[in-house]
């Protein structure tokens, strides 16, 4: 008995100063951040977070972007991910939610850590449509109609582009622009037949179309 008793106790001392293996996860990029909506700056949830990255294969690097995660922003706007560290040399975060402008981001791997959450907070803009009715009542083939668009938001699908529009002859036609909620559009339409001239603007509201006729 006073052997087995001797022979746990130098186990248990041997045991002592045997090192134990710390088995680490693997290294990660974490992302989080804060969305928020532009008209009542409050905070956006069920906003989609997509993260693509451009891998490093063979030390040959891609020119495209190839899809990592995604998650979902909380009822407080904010959102967390993490994906395995791997050879890259950029990530593009992607930021959507139904009638809001889409937002995207690029950034250099060099520009990320593993050591900290990278932070990527973002405002979304509400979407609103403004719908042009355009009507000449008394057509002839010589008149001419012009539409002016001064501060629409330009450069995505559906939206403007602030120029000048011409239309000759009969008309009877109607369009729709996508703009940027919460903001006074301006305009201007011009008879050029009857030399008469109109300047006007509109109050974009979220998520909604607003309807201009032009009869003449």
């Amino acid at each position: 008995m006073k052997a087995l008793r001797f022979l746990i106790i130098t186990l248990l001392v041997i045991a002592s100063f045997v090192p134990v293996s710390c088995n680490k996860g693997p290294i990660q990029y974490t992302f989080e951040g804060t969305i928020t909506e532009s008209v009542s700056q409050s905070a956006a949830e069920g906003v989609e977070i997509l993260l693509y990255q451009k891998l490093v294969n063979n030390g040959v690097a891609s020119n495209s972007f190839s899809f990592a995660t995604s998650t979902t922003s909380d009822i407080g706007g904010n959102y967390l991910m993490a994906i395995n560290r791997e050879k890259v040399t950029a990530f593009r975060l992607e930021f959507e939610k139904t009638n809001y402008f889409p937002v995207k981001i690029e950034v250099s791997s060099a520009d990320i850590t593993t050591e900290n959450p990278n932070e990527f907070s973002e405002e979304l803009e509400a979407i609103s449509w403004v719908n042009f009715q355009l009507k000449n009542t008394f057509p002839e083939d010589t008149d001419h109609f012009k539409l002016i668009t001064q501060t629409f938001r330009e450069d995505c699908e559906g939206c403007a582009v602030n120029a000048v529009a011409d239309f000759y002859g009969p008309l009877d036609t109607s369009f729709t622009y996508a703009t940027t909620a919460g903001e006074y559009v301006k305009f201007i339409y011009v008879n050029v037949t009857e030399s008469t001239s109109t300047f006007d603007s509109i109050y974009t509201t979220p998520f909604e179309t607003i309807v201009y006729p032009i009869i003449y």
